[in-house]
């Protein structure tokens, strides 16, 4: 079963780079959304074309979809729209709700980065592409269709996270059927950098669960 990894708002495949190398020996796919290269092409604008762009790439196979905060939406995104592509969820500090600072969007507008606005993105990813990233994550909200998720779930959040904190985590728990919460002590947001043996061991074991599931 292949691993589709999706990286969050602003960024691009190098942010779960050390994610990835701990799933060296598995079919990993960890794709540049739309708007950045590789990829390149228009940014997406909402996070159910950006579900439906991940869709089309995964193709017939179902696949353990996982993805890290703005990704994490998009999979849980995928596994409501696209349940026949996905067999196993992973959501990585994320939310059924992603609302956004203010502050964080008044920071990307304008012709340049503000300097309070250089760690919302990467330096290869186009300041269209952040902004584009950041106001489908604002407008996200799949919090009335938690109930339509089917595939096998784990959620992985940082107990000390302040961008999607605990209880957006024990949300998901709760109105997802049999998902599975791991509350990482000691870690913050970004789970796939700080601590990415504990995430690849989470997403084995998820990808294990789902193939003895499987028929």
């Amino acid at each position: 079963m292949k691993v589709v990894l999706l990286h969050g708002a602003g960024g691009g495949p190098a942010s779960l780079a050390e994610l990835v190398n701990e799933l060296s020996d598995l079919e990993v796919d960890c794709p540049a959304l739309p708007g950045r290269p590789p990829t390149g092409g228009a940014p997406l604008e909402t996070v159910a074309a950006l579900a439906a762009w991940v869709a089309e790439r995964i193709g017939e196979e179902r696949a353990l979809v996982a993805g890290h905060s703005l990704g994490g939406a998009i999979a849980l995104q995928c596994a409501i729209d696209h349940p026949s592509r996905v067999a196993a969820l992973g959501l990585i500090a994320t939310g059924a709700r992603l609302r956004v600072h203010p502050s964080i969007l008044s920071a990307l507008e304008g012709t340049s980065l503000a300097t309070d606005a250089l760690d919302l993105c990467r330096p290869e990813t186009p300041l269209a592409t952040a902004r584009a990233d950041w106001h489908a994550a604002d407008r996200f909200d799949a919090m009335a269709r938690l109930g339509e998720v089917k595939a096998a779930t784990v959620i992985i959040a940082g107990a000390d996270d302040p961008l999607t904190p605990p209880k957006y985590a024990r949300y998901l728990e709760a109105h997802i059927a049999g998902a599975e919460l791991a509350l990482l002590r000691g870690a913050g947001h970004f789970l796939p950098t700080e601590r990415p043996v504990e995430v690849a061991a989470l997403l084995r074991r998820l990808r294990l669960r789902a193939l003895e599931a499987s028929p």
